[in-house]
């Protein structure tokens, strides 16, 4: 792995269509000019375009799987990375994944970046038991856990025999560097 990807949207003339239609045969977007001597240096700006919401579940041993939901991520942005006020809700099973000789079960999620709403949370539910499902508001857990880095969010949700606790792992986050 490199690193994360770049994701980018070609800017919406209205809704449902881009700069360039398929449907008129003009496939061109862009154009660029390279020279053939020497290099053309020009600073482009990046910026991320996708939040990511990893949400890893301990101690919830269920035979019929796990299931997260995330609910009103941003579905879509243009090409200045502005939401285009539309939401959507995204469903994973869960799978197992080891951190520090632990195995837990994880759910991640790609979503738009925009701002964190009132109305955005992450749902756990079992299979076997869809009733007890364990609910997290995105915008209380990053007040509460004080995070200021919003493009991971990176969710702990521990079952034991005092109930659930909801918080952020404590494993290192080790940086990956290109060429890994």
């Amino acid at each position: 792995r490199t690193g994360d990807a770049i994701y980018y949207a070609p800017k919406r003339e209205k809704p449902g269509t881009r700069a360039g239609s398929r449907a008129a045969g003009d496939m061109t977007l862009y154009n660029l000019s390279v020279p053939e001597v020497g290099s053309v240096t020009k600073p482009m700006p990046f910026t991320r375009a996708h939040r990511t919401i990893n949400v890893y579940v301990k101690g919830l041993n269920d035979p019929a799987g796990i299931t997260v939901e995330a609910h009103n991520p941003w579905k879509s942005y243009d090409f200045y990375f502005r939401n285009l006020d539309q939401k959507c809700s995204l469903t994973q099973q869960t799978a197992p994944t080891e951190r520090n000789g632990i195995t837990y079960e994880h759910a991640g999620f790609h979503s738009g970046y925009g701002p964190i709403e009132p109305d955005m949370e992450v749902v756990v539910i079992p299979g076997s038991n869809p009733v007890m499902k364990t609910t997290v508001n995105l915008e209380e857990f990053i007040r509460d856990n004080n995070l200021t880095e919003l493009d991971i969010i990176n969710i702990l949700i521990e079952y034991g025999d005092l109930g659930v606790t909801v918080s952020v792992p404590t494993w290192p986050i080790k940086p990956i560097e290109p060429g890994q």
